[in-house]
């Protein structure tokens, strides 16, 4: 659970984290969304917007890293 914040967000930003990390290419990680949350639930929705850019972002960060130590 995301500290300082309710159980909704912690959980949007959980499945959010999966989901960009899956958008970047991440192996492993899935799509993960609760639709109905999604829809119905600002701190779900919140939540899972700000996991999935922060989930994207270190994917293809740690992409980025790979390519450089593979050089």
């Amino acid at each position: 659970m995301q500290r300082g914040f309710d159980a909704a967000y912690s959980q949007g930003y959980e499945d959010g984290v999966a989901s960009g990390k899956n958008a970047a290419g991440g192996l492993g990680y899935q799509l993960k969304k609760d639709t109905r949350s999604f829809a119905n639930d600002a701190q779900y929705r919140q939540g899972w917007s700000d996991g999935y850019d922060a989930g994207k972002t270190q994917e293809l960060e740690w992409q980025k890293q790979l390519k450089k130590t593979a050089k």
